[in-house]
């Protein structure tokens, strides 16, 4: 199953979330094959051939749009994946991860009350499904609704406690009360589970830089970058401490 990327690893901001055209035409079973493990134009492409070959209904063609919709987002076109989840959910009106990715492309268009909607409809559909707890969290926290956007958050922890995405949101929702001790732990906890996350390095890193720990917010900078050399704000944060990446 493919999943769009979770809110919460488009924010990036210091102080707080894909060549080839086939030249045949495949069976309709390595069409669905390709759509699902495939990726960018050759992924889309296998995913219209299954659309379009009349083969296909319920929740496999749902399916076939989710996926493609997964791929047009991958490739920044965010109009052609709502389009696609719109069709996916209109075909099959429980798909609880069209749903969610909904919600994340309204949340990347800044629609934080649609994302907010979406997310909560794909809990009404499965309330043990942890993602779109955290990606509702943090659609409240855009909203400025802290308090509920911890609640979401929890509960995602509840439901999945090795969810490294949802300490790293209540991190950032802690950084912003200025609550810097639970905000470090959140972090920590994050990288803890996810030794990769060059954000929750650079975040933590912020925490430290606020709360007067130089040397640590460096290690953490530095940490980021070497994860992620082309990370958005580390290396300007670094810099901002008078040390070169």
């Amino acid at each position: 199953m493919k999943h769009l990327a979770q809110c919460t690893l488009w924010i990036t901001a210091a102080t707080t979330v894909l060549l080839f055209v086939a030249l045949h035409q495949p069976a309709a079973a390595d069409d669905n094959d390709d759509c699902l493990k495939l990726s960018g134009n050759p992924a889309i492409d296998a995913c219209t051939r299954g659309i379009n070959s009349g083969r296909h209904q319920g929740l496999t063609l749902a399916w076939l749009y989710y996926n493609r919709a997964f791929e047009f987002s991958a490739g920044g076109d965010d109009d052609r994946a709502l389009s696609d989840l719109n069709q996916a959910i209109r075909i099959y009106p429980a798909h609880k991860e069209a749903y969610t990715s909904r919600g994340l492309v309204f949340y990347r268009k800044k629609d934080y009350a649609k994302a907010i909607e979406d997310h909560t409809q794909s809990i009404r559909i499965d309330p043990k499904y942890a993602i779109p707890y955290s990606n509702r969290g943090t659609g409240y926290s855009a909203q400025g609704n802290l308090d509920q956007a911890l609640r979401d958050y929890s509960e995602a922890i509840r439901l999945n406690p090795r969810f490294a995405d949802a300490y790293y949101g209540r991190g950032i929702v802690y950084a912003d009360q200025k609550k810097f001790e639970l905000a470090i732990k959140e972090y920590s906890e994050a990288i803890r589970l996810n030794p990769e996350y060059a954000s929750a390095y650079n975040n933590r890193g912020v925490v430290y830089k606020d709360s007067g720990d130089k040397e640590r917010a460096i290690a953490d900078f530095r940490s980021a970058l070497k994860i992620n050399p082309n990370h958005p704000n580390a290396r300007a944060n670094l810099e901002e401490l008078g040390e070169k990446p």
